[in-house]
C-alpha cells in the first residue's frame, strides 16, 4: 500500500524523509545546525575566559581587538537567534522570550561597556567576568526551554540558515 504524503514527510530513524533528504529533516538534538549553537555558546564563554585573564595583565592592542571580534561574533550569535528563531517563541510564549530579549539586551549592554573600556585601555577582569556569568546563564536558560521548543518546531533548513548566519558573522566553532 503507498505510503500517505505526510507519512513521506515524517523523517526516518536517520532524520531524512522520502520527499526531500534535507530540507524536511528535523534536526536531532546532536545535529549540526542545533549543536552548532550549543557550540558557539561554549566558544563565546571560551573566549571571555581567555579575555577576562588578559585583562588582568593590563591593556594591549590584542585585547581591545579581540574585544571587538567577540563583539562581532556575540552579536551575529545573538542576531541569528532573533532573525530565525525567536519570532515564532514569541507567539507561542511570550513570557519566556521576553526573559530571553531582556537577557539579549543586558549582554549587548555589558558587551558595549567591555568594548568600550578595552579600546580605552581600561578594560577589568571583573567586567569580563560579569559578561562570563551573563553568558552561562542565558545559554542554561536557552538550553533548558528555548532550544527544546526550537527543536520540536523548526525543521532543519531554519536551523541550517541560522547556522550559516553564525559562519557569516565569523563564528569560530
Amino acid at each position: 500500500m503507498p505510503r500517505l504524503f505526510a507519512e513521506r514527510l515524517r523523517p526516518d530513524a536517520s532524520g531524512r524523509s522520502a520527499v526531500n533528504s534535507h530540507d524536511l529533516r528535523l534536526e536531532a538534538p546532536g545535529s549540526p545546525g542545533r549543536r552548532r549553537f550549543a557550540d558557539s555558546h561554549a566558544s563565546l564563554g571560551h573566549v571571555v575566559s581567555l579575555l577576562a585573564a588578559q585583562a588582568g595583565n593590563g591593556p594591549s592592542i590584542g585585547l581591545s581587538e579581540g574585544c571587538t571580534r567577540l563583539g562581532r561574533q556575540l552579536l551575529g550569535h545573538l542576531a541569528a537567534e532573533e532573525e530565525f528563531l525567536l519570532p515564532k517563541f514569541r507567539e507561542a510564549n511570550a513570557h519566556e522570550a521576553a526573559r530571553l530579549d531582556a537577557e539579549h539586551a543586558s549582554i549587548r549592554e555589558l558587551l558595549g561597556e567591555i568594548e568600550l573600556d578595552a579600546a580605552g585601555g581600561t578594560l577589568r577582569p571583573e567586567s569580563m567576568e560579569r559578561l562570563l556569568g551573563a553568558l552561562t546563564s542565558h545559554a542554561s536558560h536557552e538550553k533548558a526551554t528555548f532550544y527544546p521548543w526550537a527543536q520540536d518546531r523548526y525543521l532543519g533548513w531554519v536551523w541550517a540558515r541560522a547556522a550559516r548566519r553564525l559562519s557569516a558573522q565569523g563564528q569560530v566553532v
